[in-house]
C-alpha cells in the first residue's frame, strides 16, 4: 500500500492508493495507480486494520480497485485509460 487518508468531511471512509508495479521509481516502465474508498464503522480500530489486511489479501485488490492514475502508457499493462475521477465521497 502506498497511501492511506480520510477527508474530515467523511471519517466513515478511507482511501487507500496501490501503485502496479510497486518499484515504478526504479524503472521507466508503465504503472498504473489504484485506488479503493473503503468504509470506517465504530469498532475497534485494531479489528479494522485486521479486518482491512485480511480483505486486500484475501485477492488481487487490482481485481475490484479504480485506475486512479499512473503513466500515460498504462494501457500496456491491460488497464483502461484514461483513468476514472476518484469520488472521495
Amino acid at each position: 500500500m502506498d497511501a492511506v487518508w480520510s477527508h474530515r468531511e467523511n471519517p466513515d471512509l478511507i482511501h487507500l492508493v496501490l501503485l502496479h508495479p510497486h518499484d515504478r521509481y526504479e524503472t521507466d516502465l508503465p504503472w498504473v495507480q489504484f485506488g479503493i474508498t473503503l468504509p470506517v464503522s465504530a469498532d475497534d480500530p485494531s479489528a479494522q486494520a485486521e479486518q482491512l489486511e485480511a480483505r486486500l489479501t484475501a485477492a488481487d485488490p487490482r481485481a475490484t480497485a479504480q485506475v486512479w492514475g499512473g503513466s500515460h502508457h498504462a494501457e500496456q499493462l491491460g488497464y483502461p485509460w484514461p483513468p476514472v475521477d476518484p469520488d472521495f465521497g
